[in-house]
């Protein structure tokens, strides 16, 4: 049998791949958010994609008129510079959720349910 593996009884067709399913698990965070917090996160993840999307329409604006015009002029001198405000702001507010979110984090204790339950005595 030319196609069989080396010192097997196998006939052509009778071996292949195997697979072994692994079984894993992982630990789900829950962290309590006030809806407060909540909305802010929310307002500071809308506030940046919008500011990050009028800066990036800005910045094609100013690369339109450079290229039509040919020399950089007040319009695109304006646009390029609203497009940095847009970004800066944009960064700022991305940042911002970023500080809420490791602030929820750092609030928050671990809580074992299961201990608390058998330690009561709960039936």
């Amino acid at each position: 049998m030319p196609n069989s593996p080396p010192h097997s009884n196998l006939t052509f067709g009778q071996y292949g791949s195997t697979a072994t399913p692994v079984y894993m698990g992982t630990e789900v965070k829950i962290y309590p958010v006030t809806e407060e917090r909540l909305d802010n996160i929310s307002a500071f993840s809308a506030a940046s994609l919008i500011l990050f999307s009028f800066g990036s329409l800005f910045v094609s604006a100013a690369l339109e008129i450079i290229n039509a015009a040919g020399i950089q002029n007040s319009l695109s001198n304006l646009s390029v510079q609203v497009t940095l405000l847009c970004y800066a702001l944009g960064i700022y507010f991305w940042i911002k959720k970023g500080g809420t979110l490791r602030r929820i984090k750092k609030d928050c204790y671990k809580l074992n349910v299961a201990t608390e339950f058998f330690e009561k005595g709960v039936k």
